[in-house]
């Protein structure tokens, strides 16, 4: 686990260890909130379209502000909430300045509170995200520069985090977020028979790659 992850883990658990378990704090919900979310923001080899320059590519800082609505509440209990959010981040390779990357996220989310009398809560979201990234120049593998095109994809996106009640109507929260894209894989000739005939055959089949990874901190005001 990374250092900075390590630091949101500890940083959850201290704060759910010292927070008082009171009603006023973990009850006082609406239906609409509000969050906003700093962390870290990595593009794969496969996110970042330099497929044999992965070891160039350095996590970048990102922050994230989005608009909540519970769609259901049972008994204080378990919350389906939807979700939409904004990240901005800055993904620096070895030899170039920067790359912008923005992703809008879509999601639904359950959300189960651990107690009636605890403030913490864990959640699960799935949903679409769109990642948009800029042009870049990067050092090639034969000292020449490599420009990589600015563009914009959709993927699937999924998370896991935590909620803790810090205040009425203020939560902390904390969320490890990824983006994975489908590809095809099609028109696979395939060889065989006894005298390794060609058997014209067709496959389509499709995989899962990850696309990107997020971690993030930071707080849900509910009005």
């Amino acid at each position: 686990m990374q250092p900075k992850a390590m630091w949101i883990v500890g940083l959850v658990l201290v704060t759910a260890l010292v927070l008082p378990a009171t009603e006023y704090n973990y009850n006082a919900r609406t239906r609409v909130y509000v969050y906003t979310m700093g962390g870290n923001f990595h593009l794969t080899a496969a996110g970042s379209g330099l497929w044999h320059e992965a070891a160039l590519a350095d996590d970048g800082v990102s922050l994230t502000g989005g608009l909540g609505f519970s769609l259901l509440n049972v008994h204080n209990r378990f919350f389906l909430n939807l979700e939409t959010d904004f990240t901005s981040a800055t993904v620096r390779y070895r030899g170039s300045h920067g790359r912008g990357v923005n992703a809008w996220s879509f999601m639904i989310q359950g959300e189960y509170r651990l107690g009636q009398a605890s403030p913490v809560s864990v959640y699960a979201g799935i949903g679409v995200g769109v990642i948009g990234k800029d042009e870049v120049i990067v050092p090639g593998i034969y000292d020449d520069w490599l420009r990589v095109d600015s563009v914009t994809e959709a993927t699937f996106a999924g998370e896991l985090g935590i909620k803790v009640s810090v205040a009425r109507r203020l939560m902390f929260r904390a969320a490890l977020r990824f983006y994975s894209v489908s590809t095809g894989y099609d028109d696979i000739d395939y060889w065989g028979g006894y005298w390794d005939s060609y058997l014209d055959v067709w496959v389509d089949d499709y995989g899962s790659e990850l696309y990107a990874t997020s971690i993030m901190a930071g707080l849900e005001l509910h009005f």
